[in-house]
């Protein structure tokens, strides 16, 4: 057994599947490794070159029975008995692949989610194979997932919905006991995690950004006339709707009071919705575009918005790293004293505006006014660099062993 050696299993990984995740995935191979740990790479096969360390791929036998598939997908929600937001569908397609391989080799799983598999492939080879140290990275928060959960709740029969429901506690109760090393997204969902589940070992957080992919970045060569510019670069998710709405009004408002700004949205979301219908005369929408392009677009503004729902105070949306990154300062309409708040208000790398839209829009005028406010500077962004985010990390795993 090499004390220094792990399997690291996940359903994206760079360059394929989920761009988002796949990146992540692959930053967090490469501080695994530069920490001094062997890492070998269980993940999806893909038609794309894998590094070399993707030693082990998985072909998706079930592929009728994936979100992915629309005929299944449109079927279920007809009968209001959709998939959950967590579903363990590949977990015996990833277990034919391991079960032919030489585990005892590893000191560490490390698991990542995806769609819950991962985590469920990892609890199961460490009830297998005892000396394993099974390391998990949420990047979803499983029960606490608010908008999966309203999502699932309000198009699903209800007894169908509560029955999934209790069964998804029983397996991440099942995965709390399995796991040494608890990665999450925020501090504050950690601390929901030992309050609910009893959860007595060690929790890290293990967001941030990283400057590895700055040169795939194409540089943009488009100029906007009204300064500052205003930028969400993303998707809205379920929920999002009236906060984005408000969020225009707002600016409508300002704009008709003399205010100068423009505001960019980039990619299919609400806010490409709403260009055909707003009164903003410096709106711009940008809907297919590739993410790293996307990224360009990210040097060109000065403030980048993001969204949380208001009872998500755990969540973390990881684009505010992506915007500190590009020295973007970040309007945050997020829960105060959420996780969001605690990172952008103390490192003064941002500000969170209300929900009520009287509030946001005086918010809005102060900030717009005084633009030395929007200005970051780089040494508070340092903590959150995944360089500096994974050392703690390193050194708790190398204790395991």
């Amino acid at each position: 057994m090499n004390k220094k050696r792990i399997l690291m299993i996940v359903s994206n990984f760079y360059p394929n599947g989920s761009i988002v995740e796949a990146k992540n995935n692959y930053l967090t191979m490469l501080e695994l490794q530069k920490g001094g740990f062997d890492v070998d790479v269980c993940t999806f096969e893909s038609k794309e070159k894998y590094p070399n360390n993707v030693k082990y791929q998985i072909k998706r036998k079930n592929k009728f029975f994936s979100k992915q598939n629309r005929y299944y997908n449109f079927f279920r929600k007809k009968i209001k008995l959709p998939l959950l937001f967590v579903e363990f569908l590949y977990v015996d397609d990833f277990l034919d692949k391991l079960n032919r391989v030489n585990i005892s080799q590893y000191s560490y799983i490390y698991t990542v989610f995806g769609d819950g598999s991962e985590h469920i492939v990892g609890v199961k080879l460490k009830e297998k194979y005892k000396h394993l140290k099974h390391i998990a990275e949420f990047r979803d928060p499983w029960i606490h997932n608010v908008i999966g959960k309203k999502y699932f709740f309000d198009h699903s029969l209800q007894l169908y919905a509560n029955y999934k429901w209790k069964e998804l506690k029983k397996s991440q109760q099942k995965l709390m006991y399995s796991i040494d090393v608890l990665l999450v997204e925020s501090d504050l969902h950690g601390e929901k995690l030992k309050n609910d589940f009893n959860y007595t070992k060690e929790i890290f957080f293990c967001n941030g950004f990283s400057e590895l992919f700055e040169n795939n970045i194409p540089t943009l060569n488009i100029y906007f006339e009204n300064n500052p510019i205003i930028g969400f670069i993303g998707s809205t998710y379920y929920g999002y709707d009236d906060v984005a709405n408000i969020f225009i009004e707002v600016l409508e408002e300002l704009e008709e009071e003399g205010s100068c700004f423009t505001f960019i949205s980039v990619g299919k979301n609400h806010f490409s919705k709403l260009i055909q219908t707003s009164k903003l005369k410096n709106f711009y929408s940008f809907e297919k575009v590739p993410y790293f392009k996307a990224l360009s677009f990210m040097k060109k503004i000065d403030i980048g918005l993001a969204l949380i729902m208001q009872s998500y105070e755990q969540n973390i949306n990881s684009k505010i790293f992506e915007y500190m990154q590009h020295d973007v300062f970040t309007i945050a309409i997020a829960p105060k004293n959420g996780a969001m708040d605690k990172i952008l208000t103390p490192n003064h790398l941002g500000i969170i505006l209300s929900y009520e839209k009287k509030e946001m829009k005086k918010e809005m005028k102060i900030l717009l006014q005084e633009k030395q406010n929007f200005q970051i500077k780089k040494y508070k962004i340092e903590p959150f660099n995944r360089k500096n985010v994974f050392k703690p990390i390193i050194n708790a795993m190398k204790d395991l062993v």
